[in-house]
């Protein structure tokens, strides 16, 4: 980067830092992260004894009445064990309408009756009744039966335990930058950087597209355009552009690290929070890579674009196009993290624009080999090249250029036209 492209970038990191809209929005995010990751130490802080005991209080939200018809069951402990938030009672089956009547009334959550042959009826005294409670009670049941009917056999302690013991799942993602974590674990990190991606190429992006409208209305912009190379100009607004989302990025981050350490005996069984902040060190150097060429890359389009409007209501319209068409990507990259192994996942990872997503959803969650890494990576940089120097031809045009934007055939042969200029008066 020349001396003329840095001068740019100092002016544009320079006068977003300043901005007050800027400051005002990054304090005001700085301060919704804190407050959320305080959230539960607050809440725990509220509802804590006065004797000073620091375990967790259960709050019974709902009464579940068991009445056993077939006789199995001794004890509710491991519904209890299971259904912290709930009271277990077992009760007598001729009082079964009176339980009946109060479930009604709402002094009951629901009623559970357990019949011969492990056949089970749940009543509840809600309307929905298509929550995790009624998809997992089943196995509970049939662990609870079974539990007792093993003891009533007359089994040892240790063999009922070893043969309750449930089954430990664990599903390992083969990526190659991270062979021990999770699917769950690569799923979540890959969502939040293209999410994020996502929403900071869209946010800076019309940030670009109507800084350079805003320009086209200083005068002293002509003369700039016609004393500097078009391309000092679009790199510096664009590189000044990223570091000031990095920098945004970074200072949201760091917020949520800090919170989350002073808040970490409250978000303990927060897993997501977690999963956030264990992204191994290859995989988050790589996102950082991924989001520095997407965001660059579609920076220079928003630039260009935004040269051709005049006026910086009509940003939104001449943005639109390009808007939809990163959407698709960001849906595609949504897809793709669904079943990463697809063939059309692998195709798209080494198109240009739509690397940096569907890519590093491939780099995150399968094995790749380093020379599609490589493969896309270059494709992306030679893309981003092309798009800077076709930007800055467009920037040259469009600052000058004032009415109604052109289409886009229009712009080919305005294109065309400037090349035939320029070649006629090296000719001559």
């Amino acid at each position: 980067m020349n001396r003329g492209a840095w001068t740019v970038t100092r002016f544009e990191v320079g006068n977003y830092l300043k901005k007050k809209s800027w400051i005002r929005t990054t304090i005001i995010v700085m301060v919704l992260i804190a407050l959320l990751m305080s959230v539960p130490s607050i809440i725990l802080l509220i509802k804590g004894d006065k004797d000073g005991d620091s375990k967790p209080i259960i709050i019974v939200t709902s009464k579940m009445a068991v009445v056993d018809h077939a006789g199995v069951l001794s004890d509710l402990s491991l519904f209890e064990q299971a259904y912290k938030d709930k009271a277990w009672s077992l009760e007598d089956g001729a009082e079964l309408e009176n339980l009946r009547a109060r479930a009604r009334k709402g002094d009951l959550y629901g009623i559970l009756e357990i019949f011969p042959e492990k056949r089970v009826r749940l009543a509840l005294s809600k309307e929905s009744m298509t929550d995790s409670f009624t998809e997992t009670l089943p196995h509970v049941v049939e662990q609870a039966i079974n539990l007792n009917l093993l003891i009533k056999s007359g089994m040892s302690q240790p063999s009922i335990a070893q043969v309750m013991q449930p089954v430990s799942l664990e599903l390992a993602s083969l990526s190659a930058t991270s062979d021990s974590k999770t699917i769950y674990h690569a799923y979540v990190q890959t969502y939040i950087v293209t999410f994020l991606l996502y929403m900071m190429i869209m946010l800076y992006g019309q940030f670009v597209a109507q800084s350079v409208a805003k320009e086209k209305g200083n005068r002293a912009m002509e003369i700039l355009i016609t004393s500097t190379k078009p391309l000092n100009l679009i790199v510096g607004k664009v590189i000044g552009t990223t570091l000031v989302a990095l920098i945004q990025i970074a200072l949201f981050f760091g917020t949520f690290a800090l919170f989350f350490k002073i808040n970490s005996a409250a978000l303990q069984s927060i897993e997501f929070l977690y999963i956030a902040l264990q992204m191994p060190f290859d995989t988050a150097l790589l996102a950082i890579l991924f989001f520095i060429l997407g965001f660059v890359s579609f920076a220079f389009v928003f630039g260009a674009l935004g040269s051709l409007v005049s006026r910086a209501e009509d940003v939104s319209t001449t943005i639109g196009a390009l808007s939809f068409f990163f959407v698709i990507i960001f849906m595609a990259s949504i897809f793709a993290m669904m079943n990463p192994s697809e063939f059309w996942v692998k195709v798209l990872s080494f198109l240009p624009l739509f690397s940096p997503m569907l890519l590093y959803v491939r780099i995150s969650m399968t094995s790749v080999m380093w020379w599609e890494v490589l493969l896309g990576i270059g494709s992306q940089l030679i893309t981003m090249v092309i798009l800077a120097w076709i930007s800055s031809k467009i920037y040259r045009l469009g600052v000058l250029m004032y009415g109604k934007p052109p289409k886009f055939r229009e712009i080919i042969a305005m294109l065309k036209r400037d090349r035939e200029q320029k070649n006629a008066v090296r000719a001559s």
